[in-house]
């Protein structure tokens, strides 16, 4: 099984291209730094110019692949912790954790990305 998904730290973003093992576990992957056109690509869809849709289109014209879940760097609470509470109730209620029981990943759905990155 294969996961797409955009990360990011500090400093960037980059979207992770997994291959997943039948217990959810990462066998193989690759990491892919955004380029300046996929910056400029998230910022308008940070500033509603474009859809998510458009934004993921233009992901996919440079590296083929379409992200459909952002994996925050830190715990999720951390991460919400700022979002009003309406966005960070819906953001809460669609988390997903893959990966083994004591240390799972966890995910949040594409369309709440402006909201956590």
């Amino acid at each position: 099984m294969n996961l797409c998904s955009i990360g990011y730290n500090d400093e960037e973003i980059f979207i992770y291209d997994l291959t997943l093992n039948d217990r959810f576990e990462v066998e193989a992957g690759r990491i892919l730094n955004f380029t300046e056109e996929l910056y400029q690509s998230f910022d308008d869809y940070a500033d509603d110019i474009i859809t998510v849709d458009e934004f993921l289109d233009d992901v996919n014209d440079v590296y083929g692949i379409r992200p459909r879940l952002v994996m925050p760097p830190d715990r999720i609470e951390n991460i919400c912790k700022d979002l009003p509470a309406s966005i960070k109730n819906e953001v809460l209620n669609n988390v997903i954790s893959i990966g083994r029981a004591n240390s799972p990943s966890t995910y949040i759905p594409i369309e709440h990305c402006k909201h956590v990155i």
